[in-house]
Formats: structure tokens, sequence, C-alpha cells
């Protein structure tokens, strides 16, 4: 419970005073202006510098939380310079072997971090390391981890949707094991970043700015090398206070889009007689985009190749080290072949053929979700939601009670944010619907079986489920004839949001965590509740005002009623 009350609390923060410092850079004028060169996307000048928020809240919560400052201390210097390379390089520009030597200092600091925590085993897979060779090869793959997490920062939320997958996985993983600094330094940057993307999301109003994509690249290289030797079956027993290791297989397969693309890239550079180190267009989420491919979808596609990783990387960790290596490889080999891949999926025949078929479905169909499922849906919602609250809060926890801490300001910060038509603060509706389902939804009644004919037994939280995804997919589909609306209607931080619910649930059937399983289809569910919402104010503006109310009075009720 505690690892939620930093995340939400790291949320909050983030999303209530990022508005105010991006508009603080943009009156000092700290802007990344559009150049005219082919790798830089964006058409107007947006504030850069994003990394000061990130780097801020992410620590003042997490030190505030875990007091263990001396044992910290050479990651937070490390950190610390992380950060000041990277605002000096968004405000004046750092040469490439400049920002090379201060990286190093960093990389030699994380190092010195691991010692002193009992890090003294580095292997690769179940092969020991040779001593010397093992601290260079070390310090070379925190180098590129940096590096490259500075490289994908390329398109709007690309690094921090990015980054807010890794750091679930490592949560997850580090969950029920002897690591009481870890969980609370990535619930606190899943908090942040989810906050944040709400405003790097395309289209961007903030950019992370190199300031941004090293410290997470440095947070990233220090949670995953941290965790990646004591995620095995045989670390689970042995006990870890004594020698801890680093397996450098696992972070290479966690971690490995952006380290093969950037090896990739700097080999193409090398093959054309390139500097390496110097920007050009031939990254992955460039070519993808290069093909006309919308820019949220590129990040999406390029957010699922790493989950694919991510995944691969904890069967790797927790069955087959071996099968895991072999599967690797043949990913990578397919993760090198997306470009022809891509241009033989998006061909103009498949496109086509694709608009044909959807335009045979009846017009009667998309007239009956928008004047019965819509509001029969609705109103099932709401004797599901009466229903919870009565039935479903029986024992008083008085530690529910810190959820205020996030309702009354986040309440507040609506009622100014909403008049001024600013939809960032719809994210809020989200975690309320999180906040009332953990209060609600974390005991029997929502997994209860009942008989189904042809399917045998189903639970009320897969009835759920299924229905709520139909009837966003099909508006997704068919909202040009619903509504008449044109443009997307998934916002870079919801397909963001989608993909991360994606990966959550399937993470959560790989690791068998005991009851981790309801906390997955809580998040699911509340998601789900949340574009639904979101469906309604689209179709029926007028509901608009009164939803995103009602989100914050069950949350409330929800909070109260277990609490007195």
């Amino acid at each position: 419970m505690i690892y939620l009350i930093v995340a939400f609390l790291t949320f909050l923060i983030t999303i209530i005073v990022t508005p105010y410092f991006i508009n603080y850079l943009i009156r000092k004028d700290i802007l990344d202006s559009p150049n005219g060169e082919e790798r830089h996307l964006h058409l107007e000048p947006v504030p850069r510098l994003g990394g000061i928020i990130i780097f801020s809240v992410i620590f003042i919560i997490t030190f505030a939380f875990y007091q263990d400052v001396s044992s910290k201390i050479y990651f937070i210097a490390g950190a610390l310079i992380i950060l000041g390379l990277g605002i000096i390089d968004d405000l004046k520009g750092v040469k490439w072997h400049i920002k090379f030597f201060v990286q190093s200092i960093a990389a030699v600091l994380l190092i010195l971090s691991f010692n002193i925590n009992n890090y003294s085993s580095i292997n690769f897979a179940v092969y020991r390391i040779p001593f010397v060779l093992d601290y260079i090869i070390l310090f070379v793959l925190i180098l590129g981890i940096l590096n490259s997490f500075n490289l994908m920062d390329g398109l709007d939320g690309l690094v921090a949707g990015f980054s807010l997958i890794i750091l679930s996985a490592i949560f997850l993983l580090s969950i029920g094991r002897n690591f009481p600094f870890i969980p609370y330094l990535s619930a606190a940057t899943i908090g942040t970043v989810l906050g944040f993307l709400k405003f790097n999301g395309n289209p961007a109003r903030i950019f992370l700015g190199d300031s941004g994509s090293l410290t997470l690249g440095y947070i990233a290289a220090f949670t995953v090398i941290g965790i990646s030797g004591e995620v095995t079956n045989d670390a689970v027993n042995k006990i870890q206070d004594v020698i801890r290791t680093i397996d450098v297989a696992f972070v290479i397969i966690i971690l490995a889009v952006p380290l093969a693309d950037t090896l990739r890239v700097m080999f193409i550079r090398l093959r054309s007689n390139k500097h390496p180190f110097l920007a050009d267009s031939s990254h992955l989420h460039h070519l993808l985009y290069s093909k006309k491919i919308r820019h949220k979808t590129v990040v999406m596609l390029i957010h699922l190749i790493s989950i694919c990783f991510v995944l691969l990387s904890m069967y790797y960790a927790r069955f087959d080290k071996v099968t895991g290596l072999i599967i690797y490889f043949i990913f990578l080999a397919v993760f090198f072949s997306i470009h022809p891949i891509i241009e033989f999926i998006i061909r103009k025949e498949h496109l086509l053929a694709y608009g044909r078929m959807l335009k045979r479905i009846p017009d009667l169909l998309p007239r009956i979700y928008k004047k019965f499922l819509l509001p029969f849906i609705s109103f099932c919602l709401g004797v599901l939601i009466i229903l919870l609250i009565y039935k479903e809060i029986t024992i008083p926890r008085k530690i529910y009670s810190y959820f205020l801490l996030f309702l009354l300001p986040s309440l507040l910060y609506s009622g100014i944010e909403l008049r001024k038509k600013n939809y960032y603060a719809e994210l809020l509706v989200l975690v309320n619907l999180l906040l009332f389902f953990i209060i609600t939804g974390l005991n029997g009644f929502f997994y209860k079986l009942y008989p189904v004919p042809l399917i045998t037994q189903i639970n009320l939280n897969q009835i759920l489920v299924i229905t709520l995804s139909g009837m966003v997919m099909f508006f997704v589909l068919f909202k040009e004839r619903i509504i008449n609306l044109r443009q997307q209607f998934l916002t870079g931080t919801d397909l963001t949001l989608a993909v991360l619910n994606t990966f959550i649930f399937i993470a959560v059937q790989f690791l068998d965590l005991p009851d981790a399983y309801k906390i997955s289809d809580t998040i699911l569910r509340s998601f789900l509740v949340f574009l639904f919402y979101k469906i309604m104010i689209t179709v029926f503006p007028k509901t608009h005002f009164t939803l995103y109310y009602i989100s914050f009075l069950i949350a409330v009720i929800a909070v109260l009623k277990s609490v007195f």
C-alpha cells in the first residue's frame, strides 16, 4: 500500500506542477525550435528541460519515504551529474566527447553504488565474467543505456512510455524480494512519468530534453542492473543480503529495443563513413514515421515491440536461460527486419481491403450502439457502482484516509483546469476510478463464478472486461459513422496506457505473484471504464461535467465509508 501512495503522490504533484513549469519555460523562451532538420518532427517551438520536473519529483518523494540516504550516496551523486549534464546540453549544447566524459563519471559512481550494496558477482547467464573484464563490460553497458535512452527520444511520449513499461516490470519483479529501495524508486518513477506523459504525449506540450532522457536512462540502468541477478529461480531461495549478482544477459534482453537500435544505427553510420555519435534520422522511430504511419501509431508499435522483449526477459529469468537467449536472437533478427515487415503490412491494397470491409457494416449497428447500447451499459455501470459502495465496503481501513491527500487537491485542480477546457485534467478521472476499484474491487465480488451455457463458468470481471473492450473497439472503428468524428479518439497517452495495461496483465501471469492478478484486473477494469467515460462525453458532450464530478464523488464516498 505504501508504494501505491508514493505513486499517487508523485503523479498528483507532477500533473499539478508541470503546467506552471511549462508556462515558466515559455516566458523565459527556453524552447526547442524546429530548425528544418529531418530528425526534428515538431513544427512549433516546444519547451524542453522536462528532466527538471522528472528528477525533482522522483528523488524528493522517493527519499521522503526511503530515508537510508547514506547507502545511496553514490547513486544520488551520479544522478545529479547526469541531470546537470542534461540541463547544460538542453540550454547550450555539449560536444559528444565532453558528454561521454561526464557520463563516464556517472557510470563509475553507479558502479561504486553497486559495490557498497554487496553486488560483487557479474555474470552473463550462468557464466561468471572474469574480474576486471566484468567491470569494463558493466561500465560500457551503463554508458550504452544512457546514450540509447537519449537517442531514443525522437517522438512525443516514446521514452516516457518506454520508461513506464520498464519501471512497471522492475516494480513487479522487486515486490516480495529483499530490495527495500528499488520498489520505492520504481513506484515514484511510474507515478511521475505517468503524470508527465499527459503533457509529453503527442502532441507534446513539453519535451523531456536530454535532462529527462538521461535521467530516465540512469534510473533504468540502476534498477534493471540492480534487479537483474536476483530474479531467477535459484536466486529466490538464497540469502540475498550476503552477495548480490548482476546478470548482463537479463539487462540486454529487457532493454533490447533502445540498445539494439543504437548499435544498428552506429553500424549504419560507420558503414556510411559518418561519425557514430552524431545525430541523424536513421533510428527505428524515424524509419517507421517516414512510412507515413501516424505519430501515435509509431510510438505504440515500438512500445509493443518493447513489451515482447520485457516479457522475454521474464521468461529468461524465471524459466529457461538458454531457451530465452535463443528466442532473444530470433527476436533481434525480426527486430532488424521490422522496416520491410511494416512496409509489407501498410501496402495500399491491404488498407483499401480493410476500408471496404468496414463500409459493408450496416448503418443500423452504429445507430443501435449510440441509441441503445451506450445508455444501457451506462445504466449497468451506475448500478454496479452503487452496489459496490453499499455491499463491498464492510471493513474499515484507516490507511485509505491517505487517499484524501490526493482527492481534495486534485478536486481543486480540476475545478480550475476543466473550466479552461484543459483536458489534461481528464486523467484524474482514471485516478478516481482506480481508487474506487481498489477500495471496492479487491475482494471476491468480481471473481465469483457463474454458470454460462457453452462457456461453462465466467466471473463478473471477465464479463465487464469483455463488454467494455467490445464497446471501445467498436467506437474506435466506427466513430465517423456514430458521431462523424474524423480525428483520432485515443490520445498518445491513452494508447501508451492501453499498451501498459496489456503488458501488466500478461506479466502477472508470467510472475505468478500472490493476488497480483487482482491488481492487474483492477488496473485494466479502471482503464476500460475510463475509456467508456471518454466515449460517453464524446457522443453526449452535455454529460461531461456531470460524469467528471461523479468520478470524484464515488471516490470520496468510497474513501470516507472505508475509513469510518
